[in-house]
């Protein structure tokens, strides 16, 4: 969740504590109704309504107020949360297809998708030279660093246990830096489609 998510889903949930303890505590539509009593034209729509304007009802019609602008609060907090949680999930920039370019002319494609990796070489005259390689993966958000933006892939298919068996930093959202613990970094381009 980014900062201004936090910021507004913080606001949210604020009113709607502000809301619930406004309506728990009744004292507040008795003395917001006693101070407006004279005051005939914020009253007059519900006497158009056909509502009897004794304070019994005025207190109650606030009461109804904040218990319905709790709920709306409520409504507006769990959609901000399923939105948040959806571009999460979408927001993930190693998704798409990369290339590594290597020294004889050959290629290595890389395709990260939310749960796998497929590789698959093509050889220097563009032909794809063996059938490519897909592995399931899962992804971890790593603290940035001075190589920019990390995540951490496990290979859910070879490892019996959790841990990071490989690292990417997007440098720039063309450019990911993958680096492998037995090979070293390798740079892929992003294949734009």
């Amino acid at each position: 969740m980014g900062t201004s998510e936090y910021i507004v889903m913080s606001a949210l949930s604020a009113a709607a504590i502000l809301l619930w303890a406004m309506s728990v505590w009744g004292g507040w539509a008795d003395r917001y109704c006693e101070r407006y009593k004279e005051s005939h034209w914020s009253w007059s729509w519900l006497r158009l309504a056909g509502v009897d304007l004794s304070r019994k009802n005025r207190v109650r019609f606030v009461r109804t107020l904040s218990f319905l602008g709790i709920v709306l609060v409520s409504i507006g907090v769990f959609a901000a949360t399923q939105v948040s949680a959806q571009t999460g999930e979408d927001a993930n920039p190693l998704l798409g297809t990369w290339e590594q370019s290597r020294p004889n002319g050959a290629k290595m494609v890389w395709e990260f998708t939310a749960t796998t990796i497929t590789f698959t070489l093509i050889d220097p005259s563009g032909i794809q030279a063996e059938p490519g390689s897909r592995t399931a993966v899962s992804y971890r958000k790593l603290e940035r660093s001075e190589r920019g933006e990390g995540y951490g892939i496990v290979f859910t298919d070879t490892t019996g246990e959790p841990g990071i068996d490989m690292t990417a930093f997007i440098k720039d959202p063309d450019t990911m830096l993958l680096d492998f613990p037995a090979y070293g970094p390798l740079e892929l381009i992003r294949v734009q489609p």
